[in-house]
């Protein structure tokens, strides 16, 4: 399955960086769009006490179908899978794949005017908290898949990896990427060095 747009929230359910894929579902033209906005505030009201029951739910990997408003104000129809993550340190992030449904409308239309948006869509940005810890090494959006290895350990330890690389893995166990080489571990450490 193929989603249109990854994104990574904190604790609080705020975006954690911004997402050119989701302002592009949403067609949105600012930058800094919805970092560290209230991902709910994005999602239609009718399928917002929804959304916070499928967030909370956090015992397996799910699904769920809602609407999200773009920036004309039109509805747009979204299946949301998410899996909920545990950092090294406690701290709790959510990563949200979106993948856009088609309710045999066609292709939704852009906003007509470049300043429609802002009028129809007014999201408030909630400040950053400083004691929340990002699990992205960096600013760019959770279409990043990295990770940190030790290459100087002999079963070169993982010692750090970005949200999206930790959805494909699954959660740091304590082993190294020696661990997934199939075939001459020894070329792929000479690389690495």
């Amino acid at each position: 399955m193929v989603c249109d747009a990854v994104i990574t929230l904190d604790g609080g359910c705020c975006l954690e960086a911004p997402s050119p894929a989701l302002r592009a579902l949403l067609f949105n033209t600012s930058p800094q769009a919805f970092c560290g906005v209230a991902f709910s505030e994005l999602v239609c009201d009718a399928d917002r006490g929804r959304f916070r029951g499928f967030i909370d739910d956090f015992v397996r990997p799910q699904c769920i179908h809602v609407h999200m408003r773009d920036a004309s104000g039109g509805r747009v129809a979204v299946q949301l899978f998410h899996t909920r993550l545990e950092g090294l340190l406690g701290q709790t992030s959510h990563v949200i794949g979106i993948r856009e449904e088609s309710e045999g409308q066609g292709t939704r239309e852009p906003p007509r005017h470049p300043h429609e948006e802002a009028r129809t869509l007014d999201v408030q940005h909630s400040a950053f908290s400083e004691d929340l810890v990002s699990l992205s090494s960096g600013v760019s959006d959770c279409l990043e898949c990295s990770c940190t290895i030790d290459v100087n350990s002999d079963p070169m330890t993982l010692l750090e990896c970005s949200p999206c690389f930790t959805a494909i893995s699954g959660p740091l166990q304590g082993g190294g990427m020696r661990d997934w080489i199939v075939g001459d571990a020894v070329s792929f450490q000479n690389w690495l060095e």
